[in-house]
């Protein structure tokens, strides 16, 4: 594959943020005719260096059987000599105080409103969708995408290139059957590290409750004690099995007590199929997570309760407000404080 024109995709942060990058790079690779390489192997989702995104989806885009190629010709020239190395690895190297920065991607990613990059391999990696910037090159075959925005862009990008691994799958399918035939409210809450706004998402469950008595609550986080607070509130609550990390520590993904780093993996993908699922959510799209499973789901809008500050604001401003706020390392809950929100 020497001399194959190559996108390389590397993994960074967790599965929602990923998926993210990974949809963004599919559109990419589909624009410019370049083979896509995903590189999951670092050590968020994977204990023993294996590329985790082939224990994770199945894709006709890429395989198994992909190897990163020896070239020098390699855009950012950052990743000359580095090809093989992970993401958080390469910011350590040359960026190691902007470790947490969410925009020191930039530096170590190719300029992707550009196609006509001469080198052999593009390298990037983005904690954002990056579709708006690809836009001004859908002529021709890709002229359909100009009617679509960038949520129904992402989400057939999704259903067209990305299936879910038979096992992981299956597992999905066992745990649903196990449910009740009632139809289901999917609430995701991230409270571990970055807190979700708890109250809120408990008050429209309780009005969804009391409008639809008929409704079940299935819950996906990432903290034990929000699973024994919903339990104790909504009997009959439903969940699937998973690792915590103890209190205190960091996102569940980046945690250094994790027994095993791709069943985490499948944990995460086990929610978050099972969250697009149900019949209504409940969440918060700043969370990449919860921007994901909104992605896969096949109910109306009016079904998916958005409960992040700005979710009335046009998806444009919203998307630029909070990459504003996250370059000036504010996060959303900071940013709208400081507007005054």
């Amino acid at each position: 594959m020497s001399s194959e024109m190559v996108l390389l995709v590397k993994g960074r942060a967790g599965l929602g943020n990923r998926i993210l990058s990974l949809l963004t790079a599919v559109l990419y690779a589909r624009l410019t005719r370049r083979h896509l390489l995903v590189d999951w192997s670092d050590d968020i989702y994977s204990s023993d260096g294996t590329n985790s995104i082939h224990d994770f989806f199945r894709s006709h885009l890429f395989s198994r059987s992909d190897e990163i190629p020896e070239t020098e010709s390699v855009a950012p020239a950052i990743w000359r000599g580095h090809l093989r190395d992970s993401a958080r690895t390469m910011v350590w190297t040359y960026l190691p105080r902007c470790l947490g920065d969410p925009m020191s991607w930039r530096k170590f990613s190719a300029d992707l409103s550009r196609i006509d990059h001469q080198e052999e391999v593009l390298v990037m990696w983005t904690y954002f969708p990056l579709i708006n910037e690809q836009r001004r090159h859908f002529r021709g075959e890709f002229s359909y995408l100009c009617k679509l925005d960038e949520e129904a862009i992402l989400s057939r990008l999704m259903r067209e290139n990305l299936d879910l691994d038979p096992s992981i799958q299956e597992g999905v399918t066992r745990t649903r059957a196990g449910w009740p035939a009632r139809p289901t409210v999917g609430v995701h809450v991230r409270h571990t590290d970055k807190r979700s706004r708890l109250d809120a998402i408990q008050a429209r469950v309780g009005k969804l409750l009391a409008a639809e008595p008929e409704l079940q609550v299935f819950l996906s986080t990432d903290n034990r004690d929000v699973e024994e607070e919903f339990r104790r509130a909504y009997p009959g609550l439903l969940t699937a099995p998973k690792w915590y990390p103890d209190e205190g520590q960091r996102a569940m993904h980046g945690s250094p007590g994790c027994p095993d780093k791709k069943a985490n993996g499948v944990e995460a993908l086990t929610d978050l199929y099972l969250l697009a699922g149900c019949d209504r959510l409940i969440l918060d799209k700043s969370s990449a997570f919860s921007y994901v499973a909104s992605l896969l789901s096949d109910q109306p809008p009016e079904r998916i309760h958005d409960l992040q500050r700005w979710s009335a604001l046009p998806p444009r401003l919203r998307h630029g407000l909070w990459r504003f706020g996250m370059s000036l390392k504010w996060g959303p809950r900071r940013l709208w404080t400081r507007l005054g929100v």
